[in-house]
């Protein structure tokens, strides 16, 4: 789900982990799923990321993504096998 669909799903249900594409927006200037993590975070501070992009990721943006709170990244195409290696250890 993107943006407020997104939040409106966590009224009413408990995550143990987001999975969130960086570029959400069909405009490739920011990443959106940043404001998305960051909105999350003040619901559920505790809550744990993925981030996932099919887009190289800068140095600077990775910084940024790591400071708050991401657990892992993944690049998109992602196989299974990353994908359950990845939520495994941000679950573990």
């Amino acid at each position: 789900a993107q943006d407020a669909k997104a939040l409106a799903l966590l009224e009413g249900n408990d995550y143990d982990l987001f999975i969130i594409d960086l570029y959400l927006a069909t405009s490739d200037l920011r990443p959106d799923g940043i404001d998305l993590i960051k909105a999350i975070r003040k619901q559920k501070p505790d809550a744990r990321f993925v981030v996932m992009s099919g887009k190289s990721i800068s140095e600077h943006i990775e910084e940024f993504v790591m400071d708050i709170g991401v657990t892992d990244f993944l690049s998109k195409p992602v196989s299974v096998k990353d994908l359950i290696r990845t939520v495994q250890k941000a679950l573990g």
